[in-house]
């Protein structure tokens, strides 16, 4: 049986084996790699083993289009470890993985964008292009320094179970909140995690390695300038809508006034038409996440829309459009709304 690997993007150090001197190739895309070559092999004949563990098939998902196979690993491919892929039994082609074959490990966000935060700041997010080793603890990789004060602080909560997404390359950091909301034991004996007035750096050390055992780029900073505490919920009075031309796919923009907290935000909109169709589209972010662009599919037709707003939006200091963080829920004298959606509406004449 002979494989024939696509050349794409990385190349493999390969061995040759009795099948050639056939060049293979480790493909990424989406923060996911995988192996991709024709053969007319069926799947179930096919497995992938580390070297030195013959008898233990690598666990992945394997799938055919034609006379192309494609496997994408559970878990990425180790750097520095062999590889067989074996049809029936019998390895046809050995790998190698050097460091030089994959591309390197970047932050490439931390959320909030925005340098100037409120002193009740409840939530970073840090996202990297692949995923992250799991062992560990990640607070050992963030140096947190109070430039006001001269002397390094602790700042975010410290979790046993880290809150990693799905794909484990987005961590979500809270500033601890015991101690951002008044009158608890945390805030009476620790104050606030940062504090108004003061100037905070954030490091994110180099050393932090990535789920392969390959440690990111470089180090990354942040500044943080903290101004007041934000004791106000979103108002959606206070937001500027401006609507699109019609028989155009310009973009809907929405100026929130305020930052608002990234990944909230993404989840929390749908745009509907006339007649109450949900309008396909893509939603992001813009000028540290204060306004939100929808870029529709289709071309806006004349008429009434509607945005419907999930009220689990939160500012950065966890305020939403419901009640503020800060809001003792068991207080008799507490008003606190319970709705699931706000609506809006903008015409296109």
């Amino acid at each position: 049986m002979y494989l024939v690997f696509f050349c794409v993007l990385l190349f493999f150090n390969c061995k040759k084996t009795k099948e050639g001197n056939t060049a293979l190739v480790l493909i990424e895309t989406n923060n996911r790699e995988y192996i991709s070559f024709e053969s007319t092999s069926a799947l179930e004949d096919l497995s992938i083993v580390l070297e030195n563990q013959p008898d233990i098939p690598i666990l992945g998902d394997w799938s055919i289009e034609g006379d192309t196979i494609t496997f994408i690993p559970i878990l990425p491919f180790t750097v520095g470890q062999t590889y067989s892929i074996k049809n029936r039994g019998e390895a046809v082609y050995v790998f190698k993985i050097e460091p030089e074959d994959i591309h390197t490990t970047e932050l490439i966000a931390m959320y909030p964008t925005t340098d100037s935060v409120p002193e009740n700041l409840l939530k970073m997010y840090l996202v990297f292009s692949k995923p992250m080793q799991e062992l560990g603890n990640s607070l050992d990789y963030i140096t947190i320094y109070d430039n006001t004060s001269n002397k390094e602080v602790t700042v975010f909560l410290e979790l046993q179970s880290e809150l990693w997404n799905k794909d484990h390359n987005t961590l979500t950091l809270w500033l601890d909140p015991g101690r951002v909301k008044t009158d608890l034991i945390p805030n009476k004996e620790l104050g606030l995690p940062i504090q108004k007035g003061h100037n905070y750096t954030i490091t994110i050390n180099s050393n932090w390695k990535d789920a392969r055992g390959q440690p990111i780029d470089s180090a990354y900073t942040k500044t943080l300038s903290v101004g007041s505490r934000d004791n106000e919920k979103p108002n959606t009075a206070n937001w500027l809508i401006k609507s699109p031309k019609k028989d155009t796919k310009e973009l809907l923009n929405i100026d929130f006034n305020e930052a608002m907290d990234y990944f909230v935000a993404m989840e929390g909109f749908t745009i509907l038409d006339s007649d109450k169709n949900n309008i396909v589209g893509t939603f992001s972010l813009a000028n540290k996440e204060h306004e939100l662009h929808f870029y529709p599919n289709q071309t806006w037709k004349s008429g009434t829309y509607t945005i419907s707003v999930e009220n689990r939006l939160e500012d950065l200091a966890g305020n939403n459009l419901n009640h503020l963080f800060d809001t003792d829920l068991k207080a008799n004298d507490s008003i606190v709304q319970n709705i699931n959606n706000t609506y809006m509406s903008f015409i296109i004449q």
